[in-house]
């Protein structure tokens, strides 16, 4: 899972809001709950989703820190499909911000690769129990639109064609 002490990880514990494109609709925005914590019995680093309207694909995984890039690893493995976050620390939020990659259900039975930015932002309970799809007008779109933006701008990662 990295070369990491149960010490040293303290910062990256908590509830983070995740924002992401939706998969369904292009103008849509999914918010959810990741729970980053101490996995007593396995002695390292998990996650958990809740809160997601598409309850059913709800993951949970282990954590992994990379000293050598500095990234974090959000990875879950369910019957062979595997599922990466590749995240960086934010400067604008305390959050982490970068890079989702996984199968998508857009196409009725069939899934399909997709990948896109992903934003976990630290934030208050309140904001946590407004989870859901946001849509222009709403509140609070315009500001996750532009977390999401920051994400893909090539500073923190690059969609090469």
């Amino acid at each position: 899972m990295g070369s990491y002490s149960r010490a040293s990880i303290k910062w990256i514990k908590g509830r983070y809001l995740t924002i992401r494109p939706s998969f369904i609709d292009k103008l849509g925005i999914s918010t959810y709950i990741t729970h980053i914590f101490w996995d007593e019995e396995a002695g390292h680093l998990a996650f958990s989703e809740s809160g997601r309207t598409d309850k059913w694909f709800e993951q949970k995984g282990h954590v992994s820190i990379s000293i050598l890039s500095g990234h974090i690893y959000l990875v879950t493995n369910s019957e062979g499909q595997y599922r990466t976050i590749i995240l960086g620390r934010s400067p604008k939020n305390n959050g982490l911000i970068d890079l989702l990659s996984t199968i998508a259900m857009t196409q009725g039975a069939h899934g399909v690769p997709i990948a896109c930015p992903i934003v976990l932002m630290t934030t208050e309970e309140a904001m946590i129990s407004n989870c859901g799809v946001l849509y222009p007008g709403d509140n609070n779109y315009e500001n996750y639109r532009e977390a999401l933006n920051q994400a893909s701008s090539g500073h923190f990662m690059q969609f090469v064609p």
